[in-house]
């Protein structure tokens, strides 16, 4: 059984949606809006409310027992069957690959992918990725914001991503550029698939479109977000 916190006392997420050219939902990414903490005092509501990076490494992981939680109660009505990705850092990957339940309990998900950044101590080091693909045995492992900081096609051809996620600035920057569609499929050739985030304009999301096997994420599809609390 997943352990549910005994500091925390609610979380608030969101649940941003990609889609394919076709018009369906690839996936989802479960975000923290905020936390709110039990022994906060209730008359400072908005003290009491913290942000992820705020928390310590046991809320940290609390909290990422809820995201799984809120996946597990939402899944089959509210989110069409479609994978759900969390945001797993070097701190939930050694929760994850050393407690025996939650490891066991993810590998038995259909619809979760871990998504690691750039900070993930594997990629700095450019070791032989023992972690990741030790992840990757129980759920697919997709790279977020590519082409920020230390991601590079070096890192990617390190390791075989499912999917990878290009930054939303890196998208912005290069979206003008004449070779872009070059630079896209080039990234493509690696996975399986790409998410472009930071789409707010439908031409943005024509113009990822043109890419095949590629999703777009973005502010264009707002309405869309599903917030929840737990």
């Amino acid at each position: 059984m997943i352990k549910n916190s005994m500091e925390i006392e609610s979380c608030r997420f969101v649940l941003e949606p990609s889609y394919k050219k076709d018009g369906s939902v690839h996936s989802w990414e479960i975000l923290t809006k905020s936390v709110k903490k039990k022994n906060a005092n209730d008359d400072h509501a908005n003290e009491s409310l913290f942000c992820f990076s705020s928390l310590s490494d046991k809320e940290k992981i609390d909290v990422f027992n809820k995201q799984i939680l809120t996946i597990e109660k939402l899944h089959a009505s509210k989110l069409k069957l479609k994978t759900v990705s969390l945001n797993v850092d070097s701190l939930i990957s050694d929760y994850i690959l050393n407690d025996n339940y939650i490891g066991d309990y993810l590998k038995n998900q259909k619809n979760i992918a871990f998504e690691i950044n750039e900070y993930f101590h594997e990629l700095n080091t450019k070791c032989c990725m023992v972690d990741l693909k030790c992840l990757s045995k129980l759920c697919p492992v997709w790279l977020d914001d590519f082409g920020r900081g230390l991601t590079s096609l070096t890192i990617v051809d390190m390791f075989n991503f499912e999917c990878i996620k290009i930054d939303k600035e890196y998208f912005w920057e290069i979206q003008n550029e004449s070779n872009f569609f070059e630079k896209l499929n080039e990234i493509k050739s690696y996975c399986n698939i790409v998410i472009v985030e930071g789409v707010e304009t439908i031409e943005q999301k024509n113009k990822v479109h043109s890419v095949v096997d590629s999703a777009c994420q973005g502010r264009l599809w707002m309405s869309d977000y599903y917030y929840v609390e737990i």
